[in-house]
């Protein structure tokens, strides 16, 4: 089918860069994948504890540290597999290219809220502090942090090892589908099954997601327009009441 073979299409610097990977970046893929999951377990138990009064402004000084260490275990992994940065999306090949397609994708979702905000009667957050604050997380602790991960180390890694590309791009689309039930399911008091039952429609529009954030980080092999689309479409979801 001419439609899914180019939504899998990718630049050249992606592919050859791909190329390289082996079983081993797979094993330290998955090793990065448990550690998240791990991390944002952790923190799930933190904000439910007893004792414990869930602000706004612990979500993002917690979540805040948690994203950095994933950072450095991200380049600290590229340094141990002598990997380039470009390797997980910071190349400056077709950087303002990336940046220019995130942008038009930033004004249309934007664009496309409003409009639904306008139609079905939503208001829009008025506090300018708690504004800024979720600017910056779903900005870097969010949309950065997962897209680092997912589209730039992991997807990147499978695409190359895994022969079937079609697969490859699933698998990491599940995973990263899955690396949101720990820790909603925690916030939500719902075992497992339960949360899955509940928010099964939700899961699938991740999945779905990711797909996209992977065609628009292959096409330029850059960081930039995903971070910026899986950005606006989180912040402009909180900032419509």
């Amino acid at each position: 089918m001419p439609f899914l073979k180019n939504s899998f299409s990718s630049c050249e610097e992606y592919r050859l860069g791909a190329e390289k990977y082996s079983r081993i970046d797979i094993l330290l893929s998955l090793f990065l994948y448990a550690t998240l999951i791990f991390m944002y377990y952790v923190l799930g138990k933190i904000f439910i504890s007893d004792g414990i009064t869930l602000t706004n402004e612990l979500v993002f000084t917690s979540t805040g540290v948690v994203s950095i260490l994933i950072f450095i275990i991200v380049l600290l992994l590229c340094l141990f597999r002598k990997q380039r940065l470009s390797s997980v999306g910071f190349s400056r090949t077709k950087a303002k290219k990336s940046l220019r397609l995130g942008l038009v994708l930033v004004i249309g979702i934007v664009i496309l809220f409003l409009i639904i905000t306008f139609f079905l009667g939503f208001t829009l957050h008025s506090d300018i502090n708690m504004i800024i604050m979720q600017f910056f997380y779903y900005l870097f602790e969010i949309a950065f942090v997962e897209e680092l991960v997912f589209r730039g180390y992991i997807g990147t890694r499978l695409y190359g090892a895994i022969k079937n590309k079609v697969i490859a791009i699933s698998i990491t689309g599940l995973l990263f589908t899955l690396m949101h039930v720990p820790f909603q399911m925690l916030l939500a008091h719902m075992s497992i099954i339960d949360y899955i039952a509940t928010n099964w429609v939700n899961l699938i529009l991740i999945f779905l997601l990711h797909f996209i954030f992977q065609a628009i980080y292959a096409k330029y092999n850059s960081i930039i327009a995903p971070t910026l689309f899986h950005f606006v479409w989180d912040y402009m979801q909180w900032f419509i009441v």
